[in-house]
């Protein structure tokens, strides 16, 4: 299972559970180092709670490729105004 951590709220970090479409909220200082915004974690669920294994750097790296390749494909489709300057 995935968590996405997606933000940051003082000392806390926000991580989105997508399959069950939940929010799990823990200490900042609790997570792996090297986590950042849009870091990808395996995670666990463990009776009402999850608990977070480890950073799943290939997955992290995919989606950020994958956000890139939108952004590009964006910038790709802006057209010019059609309105003189």
């Amino acid at each position: 299972m995935f968590g996405i951590l997606d933000r940051f709220e003082d000392q806390l970090a926000v991580i989105l559970i997508e399959s069950v479409e939940e929010e799990h909220i823990v200490d900042k200082a609790t997570l792996p180092d090297g986590s950042d915004v849009g870091t990808v974690f395996d995670v666990e669920k463990m009776e009402e709670t999850y608990s977070i294994l480890s950073i799943n750097v290939e997955e992290t790296e995919n989606r950020k490729q994958r956000a890139q390749q939108a952004l590009h494909a964006l910038h790709k489709k802006k057209k010019r105004s059609k309105f003189k300057r």
